[in-house]
């Protein structure tokens, strides 16, 4: 019992999502007889169900169910496990099997973890004898120590209004390359299968090369302002502001791919961070957000419309990103509001300066 307390005090001492489900995966493998133990998102492609493969620890992930020897990849058809897909289906919380392999049977417990209504990850523990039911109720409870540490750390990622991540999370990542930023379940998944099966247009924003991963797609940052909002506010109160807030933040979760990532990033001023093959395809779909906001009827408010800056990001940070987006945004805000602007068409034709690189460190 003593390796598993000290496994759950170092879980709840973690501080980012990543570091929580290895820190569970390393509490679980600590139990006498466990052969393996492993974590795997749930994601959903082109209307199919697919397990990803994240952490393991022993022969998790390492050879396929048949016993052939053969390493299996990353991403599998939810189809494979059938006892998971109808525990699933069902709205259960735990699903058991037994496998036939080249070296005897093994028994499976999966434990699934549902935030908000939806299956997102499951944990795997094999061992060679059965479950006890001491031993599924030893494990479900580590689990549930794990679910409800996540949802504390997933609540002080998001923006409590809008659901959207918040300001914090994105100044956690703003001396990162948008290149370094690891992919959320569903773009990890989503490239994975791009390069076994061909792109989908549900998860690129891009025609890409059929059983390749697009070589021309590049990280964008794009800074959405929300149009007089001030006058909103100050005309139908705030309880309506925050109603404008709550919907142009549901037409943002709408209009991108959920491989792309979106910050609400003070008041009325949303950052998202995107992948396209070119900037054309970038044109095209923040063109689309912003006439889908301005044919919008808002309750009360009537239209609504947004001012959008953006930028490639290359190999800068999002620290310099979000300045050079700011200035393609104050242009269109000098310019007439409601459209947007590229941040280097603009510095090509000397209509905006780029920003001052500060090489010295500020301490306060």
């Amino acid at each position: 019992m003593q390796p598993i307390l000290q496994g759950l005090a170092q879980m709840t001492g973690q501080r980012s999502h990543a570091r929580l489900e290895r820190s569970v995966i390393t509490t679980l493998a600590r139990l006498e007889g466990v052969v393996s133990v492993g974590m795997m998102d749930l994601v959903r492609l082109s209307e199919a169900d697919y397990v990803l493969f994240k952490h393991g620890d022993g022969a998790f992930c390492r050879v396929c169910e048949t016993g052939c020897g053969a390493e299996i990849a990353g991403l599998r058809p939810l189809a494979e496990y059938p006892e998971l897909g109808r525990a699933i289906a069902h709205g259960k919380r735990q699903a058991s099997a037994i496998l036939s392999t080249a070296d005897g049977d093994v028994h499976v417990t999966w434990l699934i973890f549902w935030h908000r209504q939806q299956a997102l990850q499951c944990v795997e523990l094999r061992q060679n004898r059965p479950f006890t039911a001491e031993r599924l109720e030893l494990i479900a409870a580590v689990f549930q120590v794990y679910q409800n540490y996540h949802d504390l750390l997933d609540d002080s990622e998001r923006d409590a209004l809008t659901g959207l991540y918040n300001r914090k999370t994105f100044d956690e990542l703003r001396f990162r390359r948008a290149s370094d930023i690891p992919h959320t379940p569903q773009g990890q998944a989503a490239l994975q299968r791009r390069r076994g099966q061909g792109d989908h247009p549900e998860f690129s924003h891009g025609a890409g090369t059929p059983g390749q991963p697009d070589a021309d797609e590049s990280d964008w940052l794009a800074v959405i302002d929300i149009d007089n909002f001030k006058q909103i506010n100050d005309r139908f109160g705030h309880l309506y502001g925050d109603e404008v807030l709550l919907l142009v933040a549901n037409l943002l979760k709408q209009g991108f791919r959920s491989t792309d990532r979106v910050f609400r990033y003070g008041g009325e001023e949303f950052v998202v961070l995107l992948r396209a093959a070119d900037l054309a395809t970038t044109e095209h779909v923040l063109e689309r957000l912003r006439q889908a906001i301005a044919a919008h009827r808002f309750p009360q408010v009537g239209q609504v419309t947004v001012s959008i800056g953006f930028s490639r990001a290359g190999d800068a940070t999002l620290s310099t990103l979000i300045e050079q987006a700011d200035r393609a945004l104050y242009y269109v805000k000098r310019n007439g509001k409601n459209q947007l602007a590229h941040y280097e068409s603009l510095l090509e034709r000397g209509l905006v300066q780029a920003p001052v690189q500060n090489q010295e460190v500020d301490l306060f």
